[in-house]
């Protein structure tokens, strides 16, 4: 009397169904990553032409090369590159910039001793 009734998992509708949702969520999906990398890439960039910029800066001033201001700059955060160029107008030699970024260094192990 009653027809048995088959399980919606297992109709091809609802499997077609399911693939449509699955093909638009893997498309979301890229397209929020990408812009995640982008991101990523464009502040990694921004970060990277700002070094070098005050390496370059440090090392005109202090008629030095750059390859020894370069790797000093890397060990700071991107924030503390910048502070290093509000003050590098008042120093008087790369002995005082090369003690500020050491200062700077040690305070970030510190803080990341706590």
């Amino acid at each position: 009397m009653f027809a048995e009734l088959t399980p919606l998992e297992q109709t091809r509708s609802y499997r077609e169904l399911v693939a449509i949702g699955e093909k638009r969520g893997e498309k979301r999906g890229e397209k929020r990553g990408e812009k995640r990398g982008e991101k990523r890439g464009e502040k990694r960039g921004q970060d990277l032409a700002t070094r070098r910029i005050i390496a370059r800066l440090i090392a005109k001033k202090f008629n030095i090369h750059i390859q020894r201001v370069i790797p000093r700059l890397r060990a700071l955060p991107i924030k503390d590159v910048i502070a290093l160029s509000d003050h590098l107008f008042t120093m008087k030699s790369f002995i005082e910039a090369f003690q500020w970024i050491d200062e700077r260094k040690s305070q970030i192990k510190l803080k990341g001793l706590e």
